[in-house]
């Protein structure tokens, strides 16, 4: 009779284990699904982003592209990290390179240096290339943007 006890209840003992790993599973396999459903959700969030980040860069594009005045953009450390057409002589296509390497020219880096340091609009005038540009630097969360006016003609008349 102890035996036929001793089975039964290490039966179920065992039944016991089974049932809760059984309920731990099913508990791991919702996790499971969860963490798909989310990493799809993600997904797909990452996508749409990412095409809103590509239409955002096309409108930047369009709109250096579309301006008349070259147009630097400068990271922090005061690297040219874009420009548009019509300053592309100016930076001698030195993208990723520093700004007074790019264009020798010291007025600009300071005026690129003042604006990141704080000043969040800052004009200034001075010779690049043996011409007069009036700039115009504004400060953004990444850096600054530098648009140049050729005045050369204005300033002879």
């Amino acid at each position: 009779m102890d035996s036929n006890l001793n089975f039964i209840l290490t039966t179920t003992v065992w039944l016991i284990v089974v049932v809760v790993l059984l309920l731990r599973l099913r508990h791991l396999r919702n996790v499971l699904d969860d963490m798909r459903f989310t990493r799809a959700q993600l997904q797909a969030q990452l996508s749409e982003r990412s095409v809103r980040l590509q239409d955002c860069e096309a409108i930047l594009h369009a709109a250096l592209d579309a301006s008349f005045d070259p147009v630097l953009i400068v990271n922090p450390k005061r690297q040219i990290v874009g420009y548009n057409d019509h300053a592309a002589h100016l930076c001698n296509r030195a993208l990723g390179s520093s700004l007074i390497e790019a264009t020798r020219c010291y007025e600009l880096d300071r005026l690129a240096g003042e604006v990141l340091a704080g000043r969040d609009e800052l004009p200034g005038e001075f010779m690049l290339n043996q011409r007069l540009y009036r700039a115009q630097a504004v400060r953004t969360a990444d850096g600054a943007i530098i648009v140049l006016r050729d005045i050369s003609e204005l300033q002879r008349l």
